[in-house]
């Protein structure tokens, strides 16, 4: 092992090695400083937001990024008006551990009507009948601006009843459909589009005037280790000795989820090595490896870490390189 340890530090001192490795850390440098220069951009345009009017009962958020602070305070509000869903998640949060990711609200309104001076539906009377019990009925109803109109309440009058007997006033069933809709833009924004219709008992839709919306996701920041999380990957490997393609399998991880890992442990795998002009299996192990996916813009999960490999020829080390499935 320590021959094989001075071989590859020999290798690394020639001229074209450390041109390269120069050249890699350059690009690693200016790949964090991107990095770094996009997450200040998206912090200062977080709250960069444009609300269209699509139709009276459809409305669209454009560029609504997501803000932790704007989730606070949606959530308060929940908890202020008592939200049993809210309430709902906290408890089942204790058993299945499950994260808040997105929360939101759709608030309508059905547009104000006014009729005047308009004939009963109904005038019970008959003169053998005592007039206590005479009334006048009158269905209220809600009309669109497609004169399309659904009753949504109905009032009783009794004129010869004491003023404490004198209406009668109820409501009809009435179901409200909402649709949300939610796309991601390439730097990372969203859009979010709802609809809100309110459907009367006899069938037809009346557009709900949409007077706000808020939705928003959560960040997922909290980080923490998985100790089970086997994620089978793609891998080339190098030492003095060879080069090698296989895959590998990694057992436990460190992240914001099970898929968007930091670091990656206790990896084993096998590959397929050239040596000498002929070829070779291998077995390896490769303890931890970090994702520089994170600050390289290739590829999302880039994993990079020190492995030991066992052949036919011996045993040998080098770096492996991994893309996790």
């Amino acid at each position: 092992m320590l021959s094989a340890v001075k071989k590859l530090l020999k290798q690394l001192q020639t001229p074209i090695v450390m041109t390269v490795i120069i050249c890699v850390a350059f690009y690693i440098f200016l790949a964090l400083v991107n990095h770094i220069l996009q997450g200040f951009l998206v912090s200062n345009n977080a709250m960069t937001e444009r609300i269209i009017n699509i139709s009276e009962n459809a409305i669209k958020i454009q560029g609504r990024r997501s803000d932790n602070s704007a989730v606070k305070e949606l959530k308060a509000q929940f908890k202020k008006e008592n939200s049993q869903i809210l309430q709902a998640y906290q408890e089942q949060k204790k058993k299945t551990k499950e994260v808040l990711s997105e929360l939101g609200q759709v608030r309508a309104e059905l547009n104000r009507t006014r009729q005047l001076y308009v004939a009963s539906d109904k005038i019970y009377k008959k003169e053998t009948t005592d007039p206590k019990h005479w009334y006048f009925f009158k269905k209220i109803m809600v009309k669109n601006k497609d004169s399309v109109e659904t009753p949504y309440a109905w009032a009783m009058f009794y004129p010869y009843q004491t003023p404490d007997k004198q209406w009668k006033t109820g409501t009809y069933e009435l179901s409200v459909d909402t649709k949300i809709i939610e796309t991601e833009n390439r730097d990372g924004s969203f859009n979010r589009y709802a609809e809100v219709d309110v459907i009367g008992k006899n069938g037809n839709s009346l557009p709900a005037k949409i007077t706000n919306i808020e939705w928003e996701r959560v960040a997922l920041k909290e980080k923490r280790f998985y100790w089970w999380n086997p994620r089978l990957g793609l891998i080339t490997t190098w030492s003095p000795d060879y080069i090698g393609m296989g895959l590998d399998l990694s057992l436990m991880s460190y992240g914001k989820t099970t898929r968007d890992m930091d670091w990656r442990f206790m990896t084993f795998g096998a590959s397929v090595s050239g040596h000498d002009g002929q070829h070779d299996g291998r077995l390896l192990f490769e303890p931890v490896s970090y994702n520089i996916g994170n600050i390289v813009p290739i590829v999302e999960n880039l994993f990079v870490g020190p492995f030991v490999s066992y052949g036919t020829d011996g045993q040998s080390l080098g770096v492996k390189i991994s893309i996790p499935f």
